[in-house]
């Protein structure tokens, strides 16, 4: 019998999948954001008043214009996609102080004087469009240890300007991590790795493979298993041929120690979630949009009526929700606001 093949399979792929690290920070940040501050930055987890629920302005974030006048920034690989958190929340000094706590995390190292231009000048638009205190944090998730931007300074014939921004370096916090399962600490780790292993398939494969295994084989919930499988999962993406592979040694692993069902989260987590992530993501942007238009006519007008309440519930555009909220700040009465609708 012939051994060729009319259709060969094609060989296994070498080449990466590319990776999606601001996917999975995002997802983190927005659903453990309490845990990931905790983690990376202890000193200000510990004056957040934890009792009231931080909402997130990641969509105002977008929208205020941040660049410079005149000359545009130089250009970076990370000047496309970033990580920015917004996250309102109240300090814990015995008082109803509103606090926002702007959180930028930066996977590759960039010009140092670009990065930390940009997260100045992302503090006085934060500043500006909310008229309130901010806070400004950075996570360096890169691979060079002597990378440590944390200061804005700008001098001129006796003008001075210096803004300091405290940051958490990933290789700094390691060691402290390496006992600690929490998701955010699993992130770190696995961020390192990932960078480690990015332009070596089978090394990404054993490192993906490995954590894996440590995870299941964890004393932790179904629940805990499967947001930290979802995390390497989206924190590790492979190739085609190297995703089957690894499904189909999981499927062995988990089969071999009896947990069956735990191979369903993790092709769950490895197949839907970041979709998943995203949609719920989407669903809390537009959640937290409603309620502004709403607290925006409540204070305008005292009252809002069922049917109008109803409505603006009910959109799921977040364009349409940015516009109706100029419009609940402008219009002159209720009925010249649901014109609007």
């Amino acid at each position: 019998m012939s051994t060729q093949s009319a259709d060969p399979a094609p060989p296994p792929s070498d080449k990466p999948a590319a990776n999606d690290y601001d996917g999975a920070w995002k997802d983190l940040l927005s659903r453990h954001f309490s845990e990931a501050l905790l983690c990376y930055f202890p000193n200000v987890h510990a004056r957040i008043d934890w009792q009231y629920a931080p909402t997130f302005h990641d969509q105002e974030l977008r929208e205020i214009d941040f660049q410079p006048k005149g000359n545009p920034p130089a250009k970076t690989k990370r000047n496309a996609r970033r990580v920015d958190i917004l996250a309102k929340t109240r300090f814990l000094d015995g008082s109803v102080r509103v606090i926002y706590i702007h959180l930028e995390v930066q996977c590759q190292k960039e010009d140092s004087d670009a990065f930390t231009h940009r997260l100045f000048q992302c503090h006085v638009g934060i500043r500006k469009a909310f008229q309130c205190d901010t806070i400004t944090l950075a996570i360096l998730g890169d691979l060079d240890p002597h990378w440590r931007p944390d200061q804005f300074q700008f001098s001129l014939v006796g003008c001075e300007c210096t803004f300091r921004f405290p940051i958490c370096k990933l290789l700094d916090i390691l060691p402290r991590l390496e006992n600690d399962h929490t998701l955010p600490a699993l992130a770190a780790k696995a961020q390192i790795l990932a960078l480690r292993t990015s332009r070596n398939v089978s090394k990404r494969l054993a490192v993906r493979r490995e954590l894996t295994r440590m995870l299941l084989d964890r004393k932790a919930s179904r629940q805990e298993i499967q947001e930290s499988l979802r995390l390497v999962s989206w924190m590790f993406p492979l190739p085609e041929p190297q995703r089957l592979q690894f499904r189909e040694e999981m499927a062995t692993y988990t089969k071999a120690k009896n947990m069956p069902y735990l191979c369903d989260i993790e092709i769950h987590a490895m197949e839907k979630g970041r979709q998943e992530g995203r949609q719920e993501g989407e669903q809390r942007l537009l959640r937290a949009q409603q309620t502004d238009v709403l607290e925006a006519l409540k204070l305008r007008f005292k009252r809002v009526p069922v049917g109008l309440r109803e409505a603006v519930q009910s959109i799921d555009s977040t364009k349409k929700l940015h516009a109706l909220l100029r419009a609940a700040i402008l219009s002159d009465s209720l009925d010249a606001f649901a014109e609007h609708l």
